[in-house]
């Protein structure tokens, strides 16, 4: 369960228009229950109040704090499917001879297990101004500066989906082995210096 806050209608106590916060005011939040797609059970229902209801079945087994969260939640409250999917940046694009790029979720979409796809998409952004960079200093053609970064965004990223995705499903499948990404420590940050 991933729990997110959206939008927050007061900070430390007051609001945007300068008043105090009242105990009724309204936090947009975004909360999460996963589980893997094993059997015909698991599949999300059409119906929302169907989506409601397996999504408190699923909760029953959580820790009672969390399991409430769930139970609690409204029955006008909008339920909606959201499918984590990830792509492998594992072979080149056809950037059109550095006219058109990808960064971040674009070029390496992944699941949100270990908090590496932002931290990614920051890294190509500042990698992506160093090639713009280059060109402009006429150190690098735009094929050559453009083809240099996404070469090593790959290079860097491919692994990083496959780690994301193996943490997600170790989030699920609970084995206590030293191999479990759950239970293993996480790889050190890539360390970035120019």
């Amino acid at each position: 369960m991933r729990f997110s806050i959206l939008d927050m209608p007061c900070t430390n106590n007051t609001c945007s228009n300068g008043t105090a916060m009242l105990s009724s005011e309204i936090y947009n939040v975004q909360l999460t229950l996963s589980w893997l797609r094993l059997v015909d059970e698991d599949e999300i229902p059409e119906s929302n109040s169907d989506r409601l209801k397996q999504m408190r079945v699923k909760a029953a087994d959580l820790s009672p704090t969390f399991a409430r969260v769930i139970q609690d939640i409204g029955d006008d409250v909008k339920i909606k499917e959201l499918e984590l999917v990830d792509w492998v940046p594992d072979r080149a694009w056809d950037n059109h001879g550095g006219l058109v790029t990808l960064a971040g979720s674009a070029a390496h979409p992944m699941v949100l297990s270990r908090g590496d796809a932002m931290n990614h998409g920051i890294l190509n952004a500042y990698r992506l101004v160093q090639a713009i960079t280059s060109i402009h200093k006429g150190e690098k053609t735009q094929k050559e500066a453009i083809d240099a970064y996404e070469h090593e965004m790959r290079r860097r990223t491919a692994s990083v989906v496959v780690l994301s995705r193996k943490a997600f499903i170790g989030e699920h499948v609970l084995n206590a082995s030293e191999d479990s990404q759950v239970v293993r420590r996480s790889d050190p940050p890539v360390i970035v210096s120019d």
